[in-house]
Order: C-alpha cells, then sequence, then structure tokens
C-alpha cells in the first residue's frame, strides 16, 4: 500500500503542477518606471474535508490529485485571467494575477465563481468534499523600490531554489489573506474588505454578506475584522438560504451582525456602499485603497517569467462556412483588457497539457458555439494546423504576444456568442468586405484587411465552397 501511494504522489500529474509554477525574471531593469507598483489579485482554494476522505478511500491520493488539477487546469488554462500559481501546498493551491484594469475585478470575481462551482459540482459524488475560495488583493513592488509608501505596499522577492528562482510575496495583505481563509466555507467565497470595496466601486452587482468579525492575529492593531462573503450560486440573496442552516447561529463574534438585523435573522447582513466606507473607515485602510488606484494607474510593475522564454502562443482560425465562403469576423467587448471592441476572428490560447488542434476547437465551441474543421498538415503523423500567417501585438507593458493564423472550415452559420467576451458577430462576403472595412477602420485589428484578402483568395482558389 505504500508503494502504490508513492507511485501516485510521484505521478505525471503532480509533476506537471510543479512544473507550472513559473520562474522570475534573473533581473529588473533599474528604471524607475520599472519600480512602480501594480495591484494583484490572489486566490486560494483549499480542498475541504479531504482529511475524512483518507479515512475512507483507498483511493484518497488519485481523488485528491485528480481535484487539485482540475482547478490548476481551469486557471491556468483561463484566458480572461492570466494567473500564475504561487504555492501548491498540500490541499491548497494559491495563484495571482494581475488586474490590468480595477474596472475588471468584477469579470474576475465572476469568473473565480464560475471556476470553483464547476469544479464543486464535479465533486459532488465523492460526498463532502469540495474547494473553499479565498481572494484578496495588494499592491506589489519590487523589495528594493525605495519610492513606494512602505505601510501600504506588499513586496516581491526572488527565491532560489534547486538552480531556479521562484517568486514569492510578504506583506500585511498577503498575512491578512490566509488569515481569512481560515473562515472560508465551500459555498460561499470569502473577500478581503479591500477587495469588496473596490468591487463596489466598480459597480459589482452581486450580493456580499458580512456574517461575523474575527481577531487576525497580529494585523490591525488587535481591532475585529469583517469576514464578507460572496455566494457561489446567486439564486438566492438570502444568507441562510444559500449556504447550511447552521452557520446563521448567533455566536460572540456576529452579535454585531445580527444586532443589525433585529429579529430578521433569515436575511443575512447585506453591505452595501455605506457599510464598506464605514469599516475601511473604522480599519484605517481607506487612504491606503488610494494609495493603491493612483499606483496602479501607471501600469508599470510586471512579473514575468525569464524573458527569454515564450510563456504563450495566441491561435486564431479564420472560419470559413462551407456552403457559402463567407468569413466569420466577431467583436471584441469593450470592457476587454485588450483590444477592446475590436474586430477579429476569434483566438484560442495554446495550452501546455491539450494538443493544439484540441485546443482551438475547444475554444472556438466555447466562444462561438461552432465546430471547425481546421485546414491542416495530413501527410505527417503528427498532423498540426498548417499556418497562414503569424502575427504578434505589442502592449503597452512591454509584452509581445505571437500568434499563428490558420484556416478553418465550418458546416453552418450557427452562432452563438460568449458574451462576455464578444458583442456581435457578422458573415461577411468578399462582396461586402470593402464596405466593412471602410466603415470599421478605426476598430480593425492589425493587418485584418490583408487577413481577409488572402483567405477569400484562399476560398477561390481552391474551390473550396460546396453549395
Amino acid at each position: 500500500m505504500v508503494d502504490e501511494i508513492h507511485e501516485i504522489l510521484s505521478s505525471s500529474l503532480l509533476r506537471d503542477l510543479a512544473k507550472i509554477i513559473k520562474e522570475f525574471p534573473a533581473e529588473y531593469s533599474k528604471t524607475e518606471k520599472e519600480k512602480a507598483s501594480s495591484l494583484y489579485l490572489f486566490m486560494s482554494w483549499d480542498l475541504v474535508n479531504s482529511a475524512g476522505l483518507k479515512h475512507v478511500s483507498i483511493n484518497w491520493a488519485n481523488i485528491i490529485i485528480d481535484a487539485l488539477g482540475d482547478i490548476v487546469k481551469h486557471i491556468v488554462d483561463n484566458y480572461s485571467l492570466s494567473v500564475n500559481i504561487w504555492r501548491l501546498i498540500g490541499d491548497e493551491i494559491v495563484a495571482y494575477a494581475p488586474v490590468e484594469d480595477i474596472s475588471s475585478l468584477p469579470s474576475y470575481v465572476d469568473e473565480i465563481k464560475r471556476i470553483t462551482s464547476e469544479v464543486n459540482n464535479s465533486l459532488a459524488e465523492r460526498g463532502d468534499l469540495g474547494f473553499k475560495c479565498t481572494l484578496w488583493v495588494s499592491l506589489i513592488t519590487d523589495y528594493k523600490n525605495e519610492k513606494a509608501n512602505r505601510r501600504y505596499v506588499s513586496f516581491a522577492n526572488k527565491i532560489p531554489v534547486d538552480k531556479r528562482v521562484i517568486l514569492d510575496f510578504v506583506g500585511v495583505d498577503i498575512d491578512a489573506g490566509f488569515r481569512i481563509a481560515k473562515y472560508s466555507q465551500r459555498d460561499v467565497i470569502t473577500v478581503s474588505l479591500e477587495l469588496a470595496k473596490l468591487l463596489y466601486e466598480t459597480n459589482f452587482d452581486g450580493v456580499m454578506w458580512l456574517p461575523k468579525f474575527e481577531l487576525l492575529k497580529g494585523l490591525f492593531n488587535g481591532n475585529p475584522y469583517p469576514i464578507i462573503w460572496i455566494p457561489i450560486n446567486t439564486k438566492s440573496n438570502k444568507l441562510a438560504s444559500s449556504i447550511p442552516y447552521f452557520y446563521k447561529y448567533k455566536n460572540e463574534s456576529t452579535e454585531y451582525c445580527f444586532d443589525a438585523l433585529g429579529d430578521n435573522l433569515s436575511a443575512g447582513f447585506t453591505l452595501g456602499a455605506e457599510h464598506l466606507e464605514r469599516l475601511c473607515a473604522d480599519l484605517d485602510i481607506s487612504r491606503k485603497i488610494e494609495y493603491w488606484k493612483r499606483e496602479n494607474s501607471r501600469k508599470a510593475f510586471r512579473m514575468y517569467p525569464d524573458e527569454t522564454m515564450l510563456q504563450e502562443l495566441h491561435c486564431v482560425a479564420v472560419c470559413i462556412a462551407k456552403s457559402t465562403g463567407k468569413i466569420l469576423v466577431v467583436k471584441r467587448s469593450d470592457d476587454r483588457t485588450r483590444n477592446p471592441g475590436k474586430w477579429e476572428f476569434g483566438c484560442a490560447k495554446a495550452i501546455k497539457t491539450s494538443n493544439l488542434m484540441s485546443s482551438m476547437r475547444n475554444e472556438y465551441k466555447k466562444d462561438f458555439d461552432v465546430d471547425i474543421d481546421i485546414v491542416s498538415d495530413t501527410d505527417r503523423d503528427d498532423v498540426q494546423p498548417i499556418p497562414f500567417a503569424l502575427y504578434q501585438i505589442n502592449d503597452s507593458d512591454g509584452a509581445i504576444h505571437k500568434g499563428i493564423i490558420c484556416l478553418a472550415f465550418v458546416c453552418n452559420e450557427h452562432v452563438k456568442l460568449d458574451k462576455k467576451k464578444f458583442s456581435c458577430y457578422r458573415w461577411l462576403s468578399e462582396c461586402d468586405k470593402e464596405a466593412f472595412l471602410e466603415e470599421n477602420n478605426t476598430c480593425l485589428v492589425n493587418d485584418m484587411g490583408n487577413t481577409l484578402d488572402k483567405a477569400f483568395s484562399y476560398i477561390k482558389e481552391h474551390n473550396c465552397v460546396k453549395g
């Protein structure tokens, strides 16, 4: 039995999880701009009741490893979050993601709610097994940054481990995040007060509850800290309707909340903007949040892995309707961080745990509900898409995102958009092309006209239209 468990714990999946932890760059530029700070969202998933599982199932190791792998796959492969794994500690995964724009925080939280709900639903057959999630934010800077207000920031530090360098974080916000994780539950996401305040400032339309106050050891001068919950499933705005009934029972730490409710204990103490203003004032963090917002607007501090290594590859499929020869074009939502409101062809990200063909098919199915037949090199044993063109996008933060463009065919013109990513679509014929380009000349991704010309030429040369 011991040998069997040892073999499981040294499996390829666990090795893959370890490899996901990305390395920190060898050196930072010494310029003042690159010494600036930026806001980061931290997230923790901790497997609930895993200890009990070990007593009732001989396959506990497989179940735990599969569950951890499921969370890792969801967050690392998620294009909209740009998540990096920070730590894998026993049954807990801790990750971080840069917050390019504070107004995007509600969409980040919605995506994390979705991921947590999906993984927990898949674990439902395992009994009482599931992940509890905690989110917090902090302004991160290089620990050598002497111009940062050290009361309001956390620091990134490079630590050499086994001939490589990993990234670590230290600071009061980091400590507070790990402290409040203790009070998370499987049916809710626990968020820090700072994150709750920023969410309300960016028109978060979800509900937040304040079930209790707790003393966080060594923090906030011994003043009680609000434990804030966001329900994962929002069918009901009532606390007692959404989580196990016994969570609402009154105790010393919840006295403030229940006194505020009077006799209406079933509602739960729902937080509003006025409550958050008072809570931030009570704990003297209002000025810190304002400092964060000013510093984050500089968007200069980025924690990229080794700059000599390509960390992302984007894969575009120009989708052609088999019956008409029309080409699918889609418009990005206005709240997208990169190229908001611009027309493009869709895009998938290459995933290290999946072959390129599958990654593209899965992403286009998810984004547009279309089944794509990618033009591929079938003369090789290793069948791969045939590159139609290459492209790159230069970000304002200095990163250069690289990608390939391929051609693909679809059987019909039925499209169902992922409305979080795209606002509308069109099937474009060659006759419509010039009018479309002229009408939208200020909101097209680079070289879109050139790509359309080449794609329509390919259709004619290869007599692709089957109608």
